[in-house]
């Protein structure tokens, strides 16, 4: 768990004008509302936003107090979500997991488990588009800059992208790292074992599009700027595809668009996707085959759509998928972790991976559908090439390759 109180997933509670008092840091006046309110009625809504109040000034014990009477009134979604996050500021692992899992069972068992979930996807979808469009807004100004310069290079400036990654990894802090099936484990420091994911993930990709040199397109879902599908193009991938970037922010869009200007070689082409609406089958080519891949970016979506999995296994002229996600704590049949540590360990090492992706709204069901999807016959997981990438000891986010293909034998 993270040293001190962290505020910043508060975020995620906020809606309505007592959350956008707590926004604008008018706590008190938030509190006196919501009390002289509480006097006349008792409403669970309304205790829950007074334990988003008093988390917000740091009395967790209270904020758990007013939460769980809140609960008591009237069990929701956001009512056992807010007290899964109240109790891991309090260290109390075993409470707070119990507390997200039951936010998630209430979705399903509940009458308006589907206006929490809806109105949840929403207003996590904004807050990261909010955050991903600052980001990439800040790539897109980098690469207008150097083009400013009269840069004409695609190399050059993927270059320059690649030492800017590196030089925002440089923080130093112990880790263990894994890498492959002859899982290779040391202490690294964070910019060393930055250095080594990355490297292997870049590896994972060259190697996935090598596999198909005669593909006619390559998709990759949440694509920002296209940069990795530039480097795959830069290291000998499949010279006459259409390499396609499907993303989620203007700004990402339009950072693809100068790297495309950059080169008449290559076929680069960005098109708007969102994880939630999006039906992949109408941002694919209709004609020719391909391939399409994740990168990090399934991880930011906490529940993707149940079709998601079997509706892209669906498409007829998909010949392979491969995931660079950190969901190996989702996939205990790939874990390496399982044959390294004693039972006890892994039990625990596994309750606080799943713990802290609840806490961070990280994705919670990719492992899930995937293995639905095979046990229904729709694709076939390659586990010879399925493995874990690395793992950060204070992150408990192991990231894992999965490669899959449509499984076109079986009904």
């Amino acid at each position: 768990m993270r040293a001190g109180f962290d505020r910043s997933h508060l975020l995620e509670f906020r809606a309505g004008s007592i959350e956008d008092l707590i926004g604008k840091g008018e706590t008190e006046k938030a509190l006196k509302l919501l009390k002289q309110r509480l006097r006349y009625t008792e409403d669970s809504e309304d205790y829950r936003r007074l334990g988003l109040c008093l988390l917000s000034t740091e009395c967790i014990d209270e904020a758990v107090k007013a939460i769980k009477t809140s609960l008591k009134i009237k069990a929701s979604y956001a009512s056992y979500r807010l007290l899964g996050y109240a109790y891991y500021n309090k260290n109390e692992v075993k409470n707070s997991l119990d507390a997200y899992e039951k936010s998630q069972e209430h979705l399903s068992k509940v009458d308006d488990g589907l206006y929490f979930r809806n109105g949840f996807d929403n207003l996590n979808k904004e807050y990261r588009r909010s955050i991903y469009e600052k980001g990439w807004s800040t790539r897109t100004a980098e690469i207008q800059k150097l083009i400013n310069t009269g840069e004409t290079n695609l190399s050059r400036v993927i270059r320059y992208w690649r030492d800017i990654s590196e030089d925002q990894s440089s923080s130093e802090f112990d880790s263990i790292h894994y890498l492959g099936r002859d899982a290779l484990v040391g202490k690294l420091s964070s910019y060393s074992m930055s250095l080594a994911t990355n490297a292997y993930k870049e590896n994972s990709l060259y190697t996935f599009c090598a596999k198909h040199p005669n593909a006619d397109w390559i998709l990759e879902l949440g694509g920002g700027c296209g940069q990795n599908l530039c480097k795959i193009w830069l290291n000998n991938g499949p010279i006459r595809a259409t390499y396609i970037s499907a993303e989620f922010t203007e700004s990402g869009r339009i950072g693809c668009k100068l790297l495309a200007s950059l080169t008449n070689e290559m076929r680069l082409i960005s098109m708007p996707f969102d994880y939630y609406q999006t039906d992949v089958a109408e941002i694919i080519p209709r004609e020719g085959y391909g391939i399409v891949f994740t990168n990090y970016s399934v991880e930011q979506i906490p529940l993707l759509r149940k079709d998601f999995i079997t509706e892209l296994a669906s498409i007829r002229n998909l010949i392979e998928v491969m995931h660079l996600e950190p969901i190996c704590w989702q996939l205990e049949d790939l874990n390496l972790y399982k044959s390294m540590l004693n039972p006890i360990s892994f039990e625990v090492y596994m309750e606080r991976c799943k713990l802290e992706n609840h806490y961070r709204n990280f994705n919670l069901n990719l492992g899930s559908l995937l293995k639905e999807a095979e046990e229904k016959g729709a694709i076939a997981i390659d586990r010879t090439n399925s493995v874990q990438i690395s793992h950060a000891s204070s992150h408990y986010n192991p990231g894992c390759k999965v490669i899959w293909s449509p499984n076109r034998f079986k009904s």
